[in-house]
């Protein structure tokens, strides 16, 4: 009896899932995509550091266009550097 209860439940589910569709909006900065022969380019940085390093992206260029109806073509090239502190007395594994 358990056997046919579950393969039920497994039934009922996958009949549901095949019934619901996942749509926007996606958890996305930008769900829909660029409007036909446009363009956005956008330039960014970040920093983030502890005791023993500083990490650094910057500066960093994002580049989206529109090159057919409904198609978004999308490019990240971050420029990423890492700075170590270089201090014996801040880097335990020096001791």
């Amino acid at each position: 009896m358990k056997g046919a209860r579950t393969r039920f439940v497994l039934a009922v589910m996958t009949i549901a899932s095949t019934a619901l569709h996942a749509g926007p909006p996606f958890q996305t900065d930008d769900p829909q995509p660029i409007d036909y022969r446009n363009y956005e380019f956008y330039t960014f940085g970040a920093s983030d550091g502890t005791a023993l390093e500083t990490d650094a992206v910057m500066p960093g260029f994002e580049f989206n266009w529109g090159a057919l109806p409904n198609v978004h073509l999308h490019i990240i090239v971050p420029a990423a550097r890492i700075y170590p502190a270089d201090e014996p007395r801040k880097n335990d594994s020096a001791w």
